[in-house]
């Protein structure tokens, strides 16, 4: 034992403080007490470590190994084991799995892993206690340099990926993708400047790898089934390929419609393709019992005054328009040509053409029982009258015509008002107008017998 190169000849249990035990023909190790500590020196001349073997090394629960003089302390204590003082890194290459012995692999052996049997064991938590309105993040990064360089991206790199994957028990690897979400730089990044897409995919039934569904690019548009629009900057873009269904449905669970051979019970609105190879939108709109109308309810609303102008170049606050192709673009509808048609089903009822002339498919009447004249008088007069008691009889005998529907009567700014039926009032002109013919006639008939009576009398 020496201090100092000074022997000391000491009682065997007890040494004095910064005496040495020195260990090894040259003394290369030593074991001694500074006053505070006691220190091993394993490598006190040359080169060597401090090895515990074929034994545990103990310490009590609460004590500290010390690295760097509090630089860095691992500390053990109630079932724990406390890093304080710096970071834990596993270096390049070395991994570190949370609750099992080995990693699993699945498109690789991704170095770090947590597995386990149920939530508490195989979840993780990010949770942030901060008295502000920010949260924890889940940050993925890309750099085209080299280890813990940064270098620019380029475009349609790959910036990270999260994906699902589940076991098919085909084999011993953890390699089949149920779905994924993937970002991507979506254009020429720079300094400042880095664009980015996502991507979701799912896995079909009977296949082994994910496909592309959905995409939001770097300007806001969304494409479903589809990954660009020339014709879209912002917006959405559905394409069904080769389906022929609903492309877009509109549900609600307090809607209960019964019409399930054409959409299921809790639709009340659908879109899809007229027809399946040639195109053409179908808006479908279904509405339950204890209304009787506005299955389809549309509503134009305008902050300016309405248009009043009364020429081809009129706008309405509603307005429908109707084109057809013409090489690339689209023109007017041409000559004798449909614009709109209002059907019964599938049947054609009212017709407006492109020279602007309307056409109704209706069942012929005539008014045999009335003065067709006289009819005519009458709602002249009971739209221009106010109401009072003597009139009452007379507009429900035009409400049994048919010309005026029925509880159709109504004041607007002191005036009366009524749902006319132009059809019907069109052919009670008609009938009125053969009635005045038929008059004409007879009056041409007397004439022409008083003059011949005259003539014959001047002989």
């Amino acid at each position: 034992m020496t201090s100092s190169g000074v022997e000391y000849r000491v009682n065997p249990r007890f040494v004095p403080d910064n005496v040495s035990i020195k260990f090894g023909t040259g003394g290369d190790a030593r074991l001694y007490y500074d006053g505070s500590d006691l220190v091993v020196s394993p490598a006190d001349v040359g080169a060597g470590d401090l090895k515990v073997s074929g034994a545990s090394l103990l310490l009590d629960s609460g004590e500290k190994i010390d690295f760097g003089a509090g630089d860095v302390m691992l500390t053990h204590a109630s079932s724990q084991l406390q890093i304080d003082g710096g970071d834990l890194i596993v270096t390049d290459g070395d991994g570190l799995v949370i609750g099992h012995t080995a990693q699993i692999t699945t498109f690789a052996a991704q170095e770090f892993q947590i597995l386990g049997t149920a939530n508490a064991d195989a979840g993780m938590a990010l949770i942030r206690y901060s008295a502000d309105a920010t949260g924890p993040d889940l940050i993925l990064g890309k750099s085209r340099g080299a280890l813990g360089a940064n270098a620019l991206v380029s475009d349609d790199d790959n910036v990270g990926s999260i994906w699902f994957y589940a076991s098919d028990d085909a084999g011993a690897e953890m390699n089949r993708r149920a779905a994924g979400i993937r970002a991507f730089v979506d254009g020429s990044p720079g300094a400042g400047d880095t664009p980015g897409r996502l991507i979701f995919e799912t896995t079909a039934d009977g296949a082994g790898s994910s496909t592309e569904r959905m995409r939001i690019n770097s300007a806001g548009g969304v494409f479903i089934g589809e990954t660009a629009n020339l014709q879209q900057t912002v917006g959405l873009t559905i394409n069904q390929g080769a389906n022929d269904n609903n492309i877009f449905t509109l549900k609600s669970s307090d809607i209960n419609h019964g019409m399930t051979a054409i959409d299921e019970t809790d639709t009340y609105g659908a879109f899809k393709k007229h027809n399946g190879t040639r195109g053409g939108l179908e808006i479908g709109g279904y509405k339950a019992t204890g209304e009787a109308g506005r299955a389809i309810q549309l509503f134009a609303r305008l902050v300016d005054p309405a248009d009043t102008t009364k020429t081809t170049a009129a706008l309405g606050v509603f307005q429908v328009g109707s084109q057809i192709k013409s090489g690339t673009t689209v023109t007017g509808v041409g000559a004798d040509g449909n614009m709109v048609v209002f059907a019964s089903s599938t049947t054609a009822r009212f017709i407006f053409d492109a020279e602007g002339s309307a056409h109704a498919d209706v069942e012929w009447t005539t008014y045999d029982a009335h003065d067709d004249l006289a009819l005519i008088a009458d709602i002249e007069n009971e739209l221009l009258l106010r109401e009072d008691a003597a009139q009452t009889g007379r507009r429900h005998m035009l409400e049994a015509t048919g010309i005026i529907g029925k509880d159709s009567w109504h004041f607007e700014n002191g005036k009366p008002r009524a749902m006319v039926n132009t059809t019907r009032l069109a052919m009670l002109h008609h009938g009125a107008l053969i009635q005045v013919a038929n008059r004409f006639n007879e009056f041409e008939a007397r004439i022409a017998g008083l003059e011949q009576r005259l003539l014959a009398a001047g002989a």
